[in-house]
């Protein structure tokens, strides 16, 4: 049996990795009671999950919420005891199949009072994203709560980065939950990520801004920010994160009735989707194909569409959306008159 390399690290350490699906990578760091750790996680293309355990084997600290695949992952702990700390870092179960990361010891010293704070911040910044994320409507105020608790701390330290951070996460929920204020809120995180030169971050503020502006039926708002994260992303190269945007602006221009428009944009991501490997994208692009094309009346076309992305989902064993699928080829089938095929499918 072949033993898993642990790679040790010590203050101001770098390091940069592969990782593919099936991968766990571990280090170890060798602290003292009361030393604070502070790691920073940048993921290029990918999403990780963080795990420290301590000297005993229990778990310390957990960072596994999803987030976007360029933004840089935090972690932050004071040692309770003295001993060797086990970090693992895998891929989260949504991100793309390999990916890279860079794993930098930020500050390893011992605790100052501060440091108190900058762990409670991203405690509560934890909380709260695995809150949003489960995506039960119940736990979202508390989110919203974990969240003005971190911002008010990440203020309180001056830190502008952790203060982005709960903006894009506090107006993502604002706008699910129908709030107003998201749009401001999104524009609050795009106007510090600019200042801090983060493109990634830029962007995402600008999906906020999109949804929120869909949310209260403005297109015009919701369209020109989208396009310009698009523009965002294709400038720094984010590839995956483009063809996000280019499909989300395909549904934004749907919505308008712009099918023309709306096509366009599909037929830019669709590429992009295929070169990042990114399937469950690719097969929402293939959809929303079939959907615009059967909005423009060429039934047969959206069927062609529908039944690529078929071949995605079956290839990755996605029973839910293959469903989806298939009621949407039963519906053109009728509108054709093939009431046979459509009863079948």
């Amino acid at each position: 049996v072949t033993r898993p390399i642990v790679r040790r690290l010590t203050g101001g350490a770098t390091v940069e990795r592969a990782l593919s699906s099936a991968e766990v990578h571990r280090y170890e760091v060798a602290l003292s009671r009361g030393d604070f750790l502070h790691l920073i996680v940048d993921q290029q293309g990918t999403d990780v999950a963080l795990r420290v355990f301590g000297p005993g084997g229990d778990l310390a600290v957990a960072v596994d919420a999803a987030e976007d695949l360029f933004e840089p992952k935090m972690l932050a702990l004071i040692a309770e005891d003295a001993g060797t700390y086990r970090i693992e870092i895998r891929r989260s179960a949504s991100a793309p199949s390999r990916g890279r990361y860079v794993i930098r010891v930020d500050e390893l010293r011992p605790a100052l009072s501060q440091d108190k704070d900058r762990v409670d911040a991203e405690r509560a910044f934890q909380q709260g994203h695995e809150l949003s994320a489960a995506r039960r409507p119940a736990g979202w105020l508390d989110a919203l709560a974990q969240f003005a608790a971190a911002a008010a701390a990440f203020q309180a330290l001056g830190d502008r980065r952790g203060t982005m951070r709960v903006l894009l996460e506090t107006g993502n929920l604002q706008w699910r939950l129908g709030r107003d204020g998201a749009v401001e809120t999104g524009r609050r995180a795009e106007q510090i990520a600019r200042e801090l030169g983060d493109s990634a971050a830029e962007s995402a503020a600008l999906r906020v801004v999109t949804s929120a502006c869909q949310r209260r039926g403005d297109s015009a708002c919701s369209l020109k920010a989208i396009d310009e994260a698009t523009a965002i992303d294709h400038a720094a190269g984010h590839t995956r994160a483009e063809a996000e945007d280019l499909n989300r602006a395909g549904i934004g221009y749907g919505r308008t009735d712009s099918a023309a428009e709306a096509i366009a944009r599909f037929q830019r991501a669709l590429p992009l989707a295929r070169a990042t490997q990114s399937t469950a994208v690719e097969a929402n692009i293939l959809n929303n194909l079939g959907i615009a094309y059967k909005d423009l009346g060429k039934y047969d076309a959206s069927l062609k569409w529908y039944e690529q992305a078929l071949v995605t989902r079956r290839a990755a064993g996605d029973l839910e959306y293959q469903g989806v699928l298939l009621k949407n080829m039963g519906n053109l089938q009728r509108l054709l008159g093939r009431n046979q095929q459509a009863l079948a499918l």
